[in-house]
């Protein structure tokens, strides 16, 4: 899906058309023309030109006036993203297989369709991460940098997200600036934006999926008399208590225990050795997870 300011745009890779909405008046108008497999559909910053774009490696440009349109069909595999520049006369258009860009420049003013597609070199990307193909791409309103996230390649380089200098005049050049990557081990960019109204420069912001392993160091077992300040769900009741009693638990972490992020970076658990002493003083040992979200402590 894409907005254009009431407009939206909304296609699937199972249909045969891509719907344009009225958001004002809830009502869609279906583009048919046998698409299928639809991978991506984005419109021109002045809602002037759309693009939408097949798994079959062809794609579309279509002028908004009459919703006429023009195919296009590339040997690097199928379009994988695609972004505008700001005047919303060129697209920047990346594909599966390959890690050149294809720039496509109107030579007329809307709702013209005559272009002419010129390919991008993005400098480094291949010899240095060995990488073989492109899979997200953002361009900032400015049109000054350009984030590339590509596929495949050298492990070291995994989840790095290229940032180009460009220049658009004549024609397009991209300078490799450096890479930026997330927390965590194996991140991997889910989505990438930059912000369209930030004055000061070129502002990114990653949605990241990662794992993250950390071992808990903590050498000595203690003493903690704690107050049982909130049970959140039934994992809870392995520990036999209800809210507001208080116990006795000397704690202490196993050899193996882990704090452990499983790629959401919110629930962490960690294995604990729990020796609780009953009525009788008798010591009783059990192993348990202690979750953030299962119960809050204080001491």
């Amino acid at each position: 899906m894409t907005f254009f300011h009431t407009y939206l745009a909304s296609a699937s890779h199972e249909s045969s058309s891509f719907i344009i909405w009225d958001v004002a008046q809830g009502l869609g108008t279906p583009i048919r023309r046998g698409l299928g497999g639809i991978s991506i559909v984005r419109w021109s910053p002045l809602g002037d030109y759309f693009l939408a774009a097949k798994f079959d490696g062809s794609f579309y440009l279509w002028e908004t006036n009459t919703w006429t349109s023009e195919p296009w069909s590339s040997s690097g595999g199928f379009v994988t993203g695609a972004t505008w520049d700001p005047d919303g006369r060129m697209v920047l258009v990346a594909f599966s297989e390959s890690v050149i860009l294809g720039s496509i420049h109107f030579s007329s003013r809307p709702p013209s369709l005559d272009a002419h597609l010129l390919p991008v070199d993005l400098p480094e990307l291949a010899s240095l991460t060995g990488c073989r193909g492109v899979e997200k791409i953002a361009w900032d309103a400015s049109g000054e940098r350009l984030a590339v996230y590509c596929k495949g390649g050298d492990e070291i380089y995994s989840g790095l997200i290229a940032i180009y200098d460009v220049r658009r005049t004549p024609l397009i050049f991209a300078s490799l600036i450096g890479f930026i990557r997330g927390p965590g081990e194996s991140p991997k960019p889910l989505a990438f934006s930059f912000h369209d109204k930030f004055k000061q420069g070129a502002l990114l912001s990653v949605s990241i999926s990662f794992s993250m392993k950390t071992k808990v160091l903590l050498q000595k077992s203690r003493t903690l008399n704690t107050k049982v300040c909130g049970l959140k769900n039934e994992r809870a009741a392995d520990f036999n208590v209800t809210e507001g009693d208080t116990i006795n638990w000397n704690l202490h972490l196993t050899r193996d225990a882990y704090d452990q992020d499983h790629n959401s970076g919110n629930i962490i658990s960690v294995l604990f050795a729990i020796t609780e002493t009953d009525c009788n003083g008798c010591d009783h040992e059990r192993y348990v997870f202690l979750s953030r979200d299962n119960l809050r402590l204080g001491r």
